[in-house]
């Protein structure tokens, strides 16, 4: 107030100068000039920095809409979470989720409807995507003024506003990894460059929609990214020596994707080339296991190689026979039941059977088992898995000592029965299918055998 009342009094002053009885003092006129355009520009900076639009002092730095899709899927301003997991604004983040995924291109109004409420249940689903749009812009604008628009409206469709100042992770992810792709850059500059990108990877493409179809393809086409830039970065690592690396980022990379076998691949040379061989053996066993006890497939023929490679780098020899055969001997030999092993092993010992059999003339059976509903469809994963186990447990604690027991595939077992006759097979099966189905207690599953003698090679 003082500030204001000394000013209005200079301008008084210089004023009555001006023109004292006719008289003009052009240096007095010159002084008023420029009071009066020092006050017009206080006024204009005091009334914007109460509009907040031109802040006395350092500007401040222009807010961004941070987007992340790969992983846990979230939308920022600074610290400030806007999105939420609520089930009042589900739909809200379904429609945000769906224009960014699609956000090079115009989507009509009726495609955004069909995506929303596909089973057309609205009766006017026009104002309910309006409302939805309208609630939507005011959530993502309301840190950015209201001139700052990121869904745009026109020929009747919505598109994203590429000029608005967001950032979003999986296009930088994609960014980084088409950088790094330039064979001509040097190898250290591409490995930072993979670098960054595997950072930025913290999990599949709005892995919460992932049951959604429009997801389906931009899920695919960054985990093949993330594939690709993994061989590539273990590849480039390599060359250079940096084995460490190559371990630290495949560790990763595996919690990401566990049944990727590339990964476990790459983990293996590189655990090889750190001569860590029992490391190495042991993660070869390990998803040897996973692979057929999960999927019920057999390792790809870059592991199969890895495993001679492996036995290739073990460079003791050993003349005692009887350190040898301590080596081989069962680990638990006190243990009754049948022996269970990978379906490679299983195959090396049938084709083992054949071979005994142009000699021996004794009778062996393959035998199948399946694990099914009544309608011959397979149960659920979360069903299944426990079913599978207390099967297994079955068949080890059931069978004999002599008997060879694999898991073929998520709902089924290969047996090979020696010295077994077909009355034989029939009674074991048959008690066994009596306890299981027992054991469960459930009137809708299958189970389904079959046998037959094995015949020599």
């Amino acid at each position: 107030m003082i500030f204001i009342l000394v000013y209005l009094w200079k301008i008084g002053y210089y004023w009555s100068s001006c023109n004292v009885w006719g008289i003009t003092d052009i240096a007095a006129v010159s002084r008023f000039a420029e009071i009066a355009a020092a006050g017009v520009a206080c006024f204009l900076i005091l009334r914007d920095k109460r509009k907040g639009v031109f802040p006395i002092g350092e500007p401040k730095e222009q807010p961004v809409l941070a987007i992340e899709t790969l992983g846990v899927f979230s939308v920022r301003v600074g610290d400030e979470i806007l999105s939420d997991s609520s089930p009042r604004s589900g739909q809200i983040w379904k429609l945000f989720k769906y224009i960014i995924t699609n956000k090079e291109t115009p989507i009509p109004t009726e495609k955004l409807i069909d995506v929303l409420w596909p089973d057309g249940d609205l009766d006017n689903p026009l104002k309910a995507l309006y409302s939805l749009v309208y609630r939507l812009r005011s959530m993502l604008k309301k840190n950015f003024g209201s001139a700052c628009d990121f869904i745009i409206f026109q020929h009747n469709s919505y598109i994203w506003n590429k000029n608005a100042p967001y950032r979003i992770d999986s296009e930088e992810f994609e960014s980084l990894v088409k950088r790094a792709g330039n064979i001509a850059l040097p190898a250290e500059e591409r490995i930072n460059l993979y670098r960054e990108a595997f950072s930025l990877y913290r999990g599949d493409y709005l892995a919460e929609s992932a049951q959604e179809a429009w997801a389906l393809p931009p899920t695919n086409y960054y985990k093949r990214l993330y594939t690709n830039l993994v061989a590539k970065l273990a590849e480039l690592c390599s060359s250079v020596g940096d084995y460490l690396s190559v371990v630290k980022f495949c560790e990763k990379a595996i919690e990401l994707d566990p049944y990727e076998e590339n990964h476990h691949a790459a983990l293996i040379e590189a655990l090889l080339q750190l001569g860590q061989i029992s490391q190495a053996i042991a993660h070869y066993d390990y998803i040897v296991s996973v692979l057929n006890k999960d999927l019920g497939v057999q390792p790809s023929e870059r592991l199969q190689k890895l495993h001679e490679q492996i036995f290739r780098h073990t460079e003791n020899i050993q003349y005692d026979l009887d350190s040898i055969r301590a080596s081989l001997n069962e680990q638990n030999p006190e243990e009754s039941g049948a022996f269970f092993c990978d379906a490679d092993t299983f195959r090396k010992i049938y084709q083992l059977e054949q071979r005994a059999l142009k000699r021996s003339g004794l009778s062996v059976y393959l035998v199948c088992v399946s694990i099914a509903n009544n309608d011959h469809s397979l149960p659920s994963n979360e069903e299944l898995t426990p079913l599978m186990a207390q099967l297994k447990r079955a068949f080890l604690i059931g069978l004999r000592r002599g008997d060879v027991v694999t898991q073929y595939s998520k709902s089924q077992f290969l047996l090979l029965l020696p010295s077994s006759s077909y009355e034989d097979c029939e009674y074991v099966l048959e008690r066994t299918k009596k306890k299981f189905l027992a054991n469960t207690r459930s009137k809708k599953l299958a189970f389904i055998c079959s046998f037959e003698p094995v015949t020599p090679a």
